[in-house]
């Protein structure tokens, strides 16, 4: 069983980058990947009906994540009763660097994560060395919502690995994901906090979910902790 925590789906506007359910499912099938957690692309268009639609086409591979923004124009408890409650998403997806805040900024995110944290759902946040989104951003709202879960996405990249595993270190309630980064960054967070707190990504369409399947079982050789990692933490963790 393996479970990819980040693919996206839809065709945004202003990029050339899109992927549909069915392109998804065919790189799943051929990764021997069971199940995604889909989320719209962060730009533009943002769409999580396009995401409800293809979770619905396949509810036996896919499950929702819904992108939130603080910014709009429906509101935080008006989206989280809408695809959380209604739709049956498994959790929300922010993304600071693409919609212009800081998870910091405890006001300005307070709705989007009280209502996570009042559902007992997590959050899955990109994370890297842009000015909006870096690791210890991401740990001053952990402290402040100690018992809402945090999957920081990237890790940090590879700049900002070392950061990010310092923030799960201290902040038991957070876990790491780390698509795009180096193997390395895999390593340092097994030894720092364990397999316990490693989730499995793609960031698919923008990287390979082979190689990165691959990054875990080479980096990885315990196989209860590769089972943690592809499969257990995430179906724990996202009730699925």
């Amino acid at each position: 069983m393996i479970i990819d925590i980040n693919a996206q789906l839809g065709q945004p506007w202003g990029t050339r980058i899109g992927q549909t359910a069915e392109e998804l499912l065919t790189k799943m099938d051929k990764a021997g990947i069971d199940r995604a957690l889909v989320s719209t692309f962060p730009f533009g268009n943002y769409d999580n009906d396009y995401v409800a639609a293809s979770v619905r086409a396949y509810p036996d591979r896919l499950s929702g994540v819904a992108m939130l923004s603080p910014f709009a124009n429906d509101t935080a408890a008006e989206s989280l009763a809408r695809y959380v409650d209604d739709a049956g998403f498994v959790g929300a997806r922010l993304h600071p660097a693409a919609h212009g805040y800081k998870l910091s900024e405890k006001e300005v995110c307070a709705d989007i994560l009280g209502g996570l944290d009042a559902r007992g759902l997590p959050v899955i946040a990109y994370s890297g060395d842009e000015l909006y989104a870096t690791p210890f951003q991401l740990m001053m709202a952990a402290l402040e919502y100690t018992t809402l879960p945090f999957v920081m996405l990237h890790s940090g990249f590879m700049m900002q690995t070392n950061d990010a595993v310092m923030v799960a270190e201290r902040c038991p309630n957070v876990y790491l994901e780390h698509s795009s980064g180096i193997s390395m960054g895999i390593t340092q967070s097994l030894e720092a906090v364990g397999a316990g707190r490693i989730l499995f990504g793609s960031d698919s369409p923008y990287m390979d979910i082979e190689v990165e399947k691959y990054k875990i079982e080479i980096t990885v050789e315990d196989q209860d902790a590769r089972e943690r990692i592809f499969f257990r933490n995430a179906q724990e963790l996202f009730k699925l």
